[in-house]
């Protein structure tokens, strides 16, 4: 049986929860991707952006509630990936080999985690170039850019 999860990046979750100009591309992957695979640093970096658009009076009250309940209800069917020494080891030589940030880091180790570090036809969506290019170099299959 094919495994039909796909790795998604905060980046790309962001705009399925929020109107921003990648929302509707965002949206569409949503619905075709539905079961994720999100690191254990995603809902974290959800908050982050949320409440930091929040501050910005980009979002009001009923609006950032409306994203946290749609963040919650896209937990719901997710495999987490759970930070562990060797995520902390292959983030690190993830940050050798690529310019990425650390969060991006973490996050493509994680995929890589889920993954057995055999991504080869796996899916990994993000709306970050800089993420999706490693992404693509370790070997995934990246959707969202």
């Amino acid at each position: 049986m094919q495994d039909t999860r796909s790795f998604w990046d905060t980046s790309a979750i962001v705009p399925t929860l929020v109107f921003q100009t990648s929302s509707k591309s965002a949206s569409a992957l949503l619905r075709k991707h539905k079961k994720l695979v999100l690191a254990w640093i995603t809902r974290i970096e959800i908050y982050s952006a949320i409440c930091r658009l929040a501050r910005q009076g980009i979002l009001d009250n009923k609006n950032y509630t409306i994203a946290v309940d749609r963040f919650t209800r896209i937990e719901k069917n997710r495999i987490e990936v759970f930070p562990t020494e060797t995520l902390r080891a292959l983030s690190i030589d993830l940050l050798q080999q690529y310019e990425l940030r650390a969060a991006d880091a973490m996050q493509l180790a994680s995929a890589l985690i889920w993954c057995n570090e055999k991504p080869s036809k796996k899916t990994f969506i993000t709306f970050d170039e800089q993420l999706a290019l490693a992404a693509a170099q370790v070997g995934f299959v990246v959707l969202g850019i």
